[in-house]
């Protein structure tokens, strides 16, 4: 056989294993203009589509309807997690959202304040599930619970209206703590906190009122606090997280 032969045959089965690999780059080859596929939005879907994560914090601005508040402590009841307010911002069933509007959870239970035996009260959302808990004040971040509060000690809030201020307790009785930080409308149920030796914080309480002619909070302890809703709790004790 002559060489041109041979030349001629290496040429068309270059040219054939070149057509082959034109084809396949055209069966799986993405065109350039291509795009992502939408998500679906419901059943497996989802897989692909993740709503995005977001935390409730202590301090964080929450809104039920027109009302206002702020987040005191986060935690859980048998692994679900939840944040908690004070009880005259309760809303039975009620939607919460974040500052720019964002679905956070809703009402699951809670306790108006003066009512009954109870003068403080609580309120306890149940987080949606792409929404973490976080115990950190910022700086700072809730270490540990401080029971056992004292007069002339130092302690600070975050509330949603005020932000951070700090002052000095005044008084100290089994169900409430006086002192004199300052503080306005929104602030209720917001963090109160002591600074601890790691100078992290200790959670004291949450906000629940304010003097009218005078600067200083009303504060409920975190001994009453946890004891209300504990007994209030059908599926087990309410647990702080801390860092």
């Amino acid at each position: 056989m002559s060489s041109q032969s041979h030349s001629g045959r290496r040429a068309k089965v270059a040219g054939l294993l070149a057509a082959v690999a034109a084809a396949v780059g055209m069966a799986v080859g993405v065109p350039a203009h291509a795009q992502a596929l939408p998500c679906l939005g419901s059943g497996s879907a989802d897989l692909f589509c993740p709503r995005p994560q977001l935390s409730a914090f202590p301090g964080q601005q929450i809104n039920s309807g027109n009302s206002r508040c702020s987040v005191g402590v986060t935690g859980d009841i048998a692994g679900r997690r939840y944040a908690v307010t004070a009880g005259h911002c309760y809303k039975p069933g009620m939607t919460v959202t974040d500052r720019g509007g964002t679905r956070l959870g809703r009402y699951e239970f809670g306790v108006p304040d003066h009512t009954g035996t109870d003068e403080f009260g609580f309120g306890v959302i149940r987080l949606s599930d792409n929404v973490n808990t976080s115990a950190s004040l910022g700086g700072q971040s809730l270490e540990s619970i401080n029971f056992n509060p004292q007069v002339g000690q130092e302690l600070c809030k975050v509330g949603s209206t005020t932000g951070r201020t700090c002052g000095r307790i005044t008084q100290v009785t089994p169900r409430h703590i006086y002192a004199d930080l300052y503080g306005d409308h929104g602030d209720s149920g917001g963090v109160v906190y002591t600074i601890t030796p790691t100078g992290q914080a200790a959670f004291v309480g949450i906000v629940i009122a304010k003097f009218e002619r005078r600067v200083g909070l009303i504060i409920e302890p975190a001994s009453v606090l946890l004891n209300t809703i504990n007994r209030h709790s059908t599926d087990g004790p309410f647990r702080i997280h801390t860092r």
